[in-house]
């Protein structure tokens, strides 16, 4: 039996309001254990791209499945971390994922607690 894809978008496209296309007829297949780099100059939509694999914001037109099911329903195994001012400047990237990633995996009785961070999923 084959698993789903990790993430899957299909003919995605984002606009908002009236305004024009920001992303257009996106394709992405992502594996479990795929390395992959979303490379581009400002404003490109990198962000908005990784703002609708989170279910943070939704297509225009299009499909996105994380895991198999819409993004919103996975948000509770997944994060990111902008690469601008909400970052600590006095840390290095990967500490400012490993904060991340204490503050997920609080204590039980904590906000958002009881869940465990597994770096290798």
């Amino acid at each position: 039996m084959t698993s789903a894809p990790l993430v899957r978008l299909e003919r995605v496209g984002k606009r908002f309001g009236e305004g024009p296309a920001v992303l257009a007829g996106i394709d992405l297949t992502v594996e479990r254990g795929d390395f992959v780099s979303i490379v581009g100059p400002s404003g490109c939509g990198k962000s908005t791209l990784l703002r609708l694999i989170a279910g943070l914001i939704g297509p225009s037109e299009g499909q996105i499945a994380v895991a198999g099911a819409a993004p919103a329903s996975a948000r509770d195994k997944m994060f990111f971390v902008f690469q601008d001012a909400s970052l600590l400047p006095w840390r290095r990237t990967m500490s400012n994922c490993r904060s991340c990633c204490a503050a997920w995996a609080r204590p039980s009785g904590a906000p958002g607690s009881g869940r465990p961070w597994n770096w290798s999923a």
